[in-house]
């Protein structure tokens, strides 16, 4: 499963990205094939054209190293021997000043054989890629951006001492230290989009408008509040995705005599995935070649080999080569553009050149995962009395908002309507589909049946 002897077409696969080769180990490469020759995976077995079970089926079932989470310095052939864990610091308040850590409670028997803190990635550069954000490890002196913040990274060279270490820290809220209380900082929303589609006569005709070909209206701020371009029908696509918006708004706030209108709202909490497998991941830096090992368990592999160099490209380590495994995992888009990589690349680096093992448990990932946040929505349907085909749909008062007009649709009462979604930022989240639907097909009953609001 060695990258260190790649084929001609690994060779030729292999991308440079900020000075630094990036090899990953793909379907169909040799690394894979040796997981059917250690029979790691089955050979698949084909009934009638469908195949009668998952190649990795039986080694999950019999508990075999197939997960990132599983994987150890020992079962790379070309790794130390020698497993290093590591544990991250992270703030429980973010309304107040980070003051710093106490590591008093370990002693000297528990004192981390290396601390990572902002001042050592600002001495060699090393900073999140750009779509994360600022603070990869927060400074002293400033109030956090989110709870859960990283502050410092603390590096074992023996499982023994990081286990009791980790106990110990873990629940006691003397280790990080506050200052005065700011309140939560005040910034601009991570987004804020529009999406409107205006659909044509009929369901063959192309749309009026659709930001699917046109793109989602976007938002200025002022006073972290967001400000949408002026609706203008012969303006430029925001102003002319306005202008629709407006106009279904106006037909829903005085529809004809034979619509009927149903307005109900909707809410969720926020949700952990609770993927079977926590965010991990193990890393080798080997200082003598200037190359990085990073096995993860990663949704968005292409992303992290291009982030993860980019960020080692601008620093000052003087890395030449990223080696990158990524494994199989579960995540429900937890594991998509999610920071474990990037957190699992700092231990590796500042690991003495010892491999480095990051692994959230489940309080970690409870604290640390990505998460679906919740939202609230108004939401509109207009239906024909007549056929009972919904005619117009308009989610309400949500930071991403779609609308849309859409043309009667042959369907019986029962079939779904056209998809009208809304989603609430940073973590794109639908509302439940059950409710959606369960109120487009009362709607379409009760037209029908002569109901009045």
């Amino acid at each position: 499963m060695s990258l260190l002897h790649p084929s001609r077409r690994q060779v030729m696969g292999a991308s440079l990205i900020g000075g630094i080769a990036v090899y990953l180990a793909p379907l169909g490469s040799r690394a894979f094939a040796a997981l059917f020759e250690e029979q790691l995976l089955t050979r698949p077995a084909w009934n009638d054209g469908v195949l009668k079970y998952r190649i990795d089926g039986t080694s999950k079932v019999m508990g075999a190293k197939v997960f990132a989470r599983d994987i150890r310095a020992r079962d790379m052939p070309h790794w130390p021997q020698q497993q290093s864990h590591a544990l991250v610091l992270r703030v429980s308040l973010a309304d107040r000043i980070y003051a710093g850590f106490d590591l008093s409670a370990l002693g000297s028997d528990l004192a981390p054989d290396r601390v990572v803190t902002a001042a050592d990635l600002a001495h060699d550069g090393l900073a999140f890629p750009d779509f994360y954000g600022e603070d990869m490890l927060l400074p002293e002196g400033k109030t956090p951006a989110y709870l859960g913040q990283a502050v410092a990274i603390l590096i074992y060279q023996d499982f023994t001492r990081w286990r009791f270490a980790k106990e110990k820290l873990q629940f006691d809220d003397s280790v990080v230290r506050y200052g005065a209380v700011t309140g939560p900082l005040q910034r601009d929303p991570w987004g804020s989009s529009r999406f409107v589609r205006v659909a044509g006569p009929t369901p063959y005709d192309d749309d009026v408008f659709s930001c699917l070909k046109e793109g989602p209206v976007s938002a200025s701020y002022a006073q972290h509040e967001p400000v949408w371009p002026k609706p203008a029908r012969d303006g430029d696509n925001g102003a002319q995705g306005m202008y629709y918006a407006k106009s279904i708004d106006d037909e829903l706030a005085r529809p004809p005599a034979d619509w009927l209108v149903l307005t109900r709202d909707y809410a969720t909490q926020s949700g952990d995935t609770a993927a079977l497998e926590p965010d991990n991941a193990n890393g080798w830096y080997d200082r003598e070649k200037d190359d990085l090992h990073l096995v993860v368990g990663t949704q968005s592999p292409q992303e992290v080999a291009a982030g993860a160099a980019a960020m080692l490209g601008k620093s000052r380590i003087g890395m030449k080569r990223l080696f990158l495994h990524p494994c199989f995992t579960v995540g429900y888009g937890s594991k998509d553009h999610c920071t474990m990589p990037y957190y699992g690349l700092l231990a590796a680096v500042y690991g003495d050149g010892r491999p480095v093992r990051l692994a959230n448990d489940r309080f970690d990932q409870f604290q640390t995962g990505l998460k679906r946040h919740q939202f609230s929505m108004g939401y509109t349907v207009a239906v024909e009395r007549k056929t009972g085909l919904c005619n117009r749909s308009a989610p309400r008062s949500s930071p991403m908002v779609a609308v849309a007009r859409i043309a009667p649709l042959p369907l019986p009462w029962w079939a779904p309507s056209r998809p009208t979604r809304s989603t609430t930022f940073r973590k794109a989240t639908w509302p439940r589909s059950r409710s959606l639907h369960a109120l487009s097909t009362a709607a379409r009953r009760a037209a029908t049946a002569g109901w009045k609001p």
